[in-house]
């Protein structure tokens, strides 16, 4: 086909029927969903690692296919557009900086925020938590490894966090990790606090840690006494140890560990 005039996208979209195309995405969207259903059986059964990550962004690729593929051709993207989904929710949420960013420089966060998204909606129930929770902290490593490589802008991550759904907060954190210059005492408290899912008050427990000795006394203090009045900071052993660091940290002797009922934790 090399002597064909036009791109070789261009001529198979107009030789396949739109239904057929459009039977193909979806089967593809459901072939995705059984491979973010296989690697959560990986992580919950211990084989979890790299190889099972991949495994759930690629079945979350699949599973967005539909959008991939028919809406995204669709939009004229400008100079100045933002391509991935990602990028134009962030930008939609009055971002337009951090949208561009991730977009042309974000190294794998497209991709990772997708897995979430998708692991989110498709992997429902207390039993597939790990392999939220797994996906959630690949999401905040990769945002953490974009921020030591680019600038963000601190205001814009603020605003985002305040009004952006739970991946998008996710993301966020993630970013804060990786430039503690970005995070605030206001963000920590809100995540710990005010948190959508049990990992995003374990990323607002981990952000806390590696800032929260930075912070002026008066915001010590008062996230101190936020993180030590939460009760759900201490609903699992994860988030009971790491609190246990950061009130430390903080000058604040650690809770006692407790249940959700009030039991004690052994």
């Amino acid at each position: 086909m090399s002597g064909h005039d036009g791109s070789t996208e261009d001529a198979l979209a107009g030789e396949a029927p739109p239904s057929l195309s459009r039977l193909w995405t979806w089967l593809a969207a459901l072939a995705g969903a059984g491979l973010l259903a296989a690697s959560a059986v990986d992580v919950i059964g211990g084989d979890g690692g790299a190889e099972v990550v991949g495994l759930a962004m690629t079945g979350a690729f699949l599973v967005l296919a539909p959008v991939v593929f028919h809406e995204a051709p669709a939009r004229a993207l400008g100079g100045d557009a933002c391509g991935s989904v990602l990028a134009r929710t962030i930008a939609d949420l009055g971002a337009p900086d951090t949208a561009r960013r991730i977009d042309r420089w974000g190294d794998g966060l497209a991709e990772a925020a997708a897995a979430c998204a998708a692991a989110h909606t498709l992997l429902d129930g207390t039993e597939l938590l790990a392999a939220r929770r797994r996906l959630d902290d690949h999401l905040a490593r990769t945002a953490a490894a974009s921020a030591l490589v680019q600038q963000y802008d601190a205001t814009e991550l603020r605003s985002l966090f305040r009004g952006g759904p739970p991946v998008v907060r996710t993301l966020v954190l993630g970013l804060m990790t990786g430039d503690p210059s970005l995070a605030d005492a206001d963000t920590i408290e809100a995540a710990v606090t005010e948190s959508r899912t049990a990992n995003e008050q374990y990323q607002g427990l981990r952000l806390a840690r590696k800032v929260g000795p930075r912070l002026v006394p008066e915001d010590r203090r008062r996230l101190r006494a936020a993180i030590a009045a939460d009760p759900m900071v201490r609903t699992d052993r994860a988030r009971t140890t790491l609190s246990a660091e950061v009130l430390v940290l903080l000058g604040e002797d650690a809770p006692e560990p407790t249940s959700r009922d009030g039991v004690a934790v052994a």
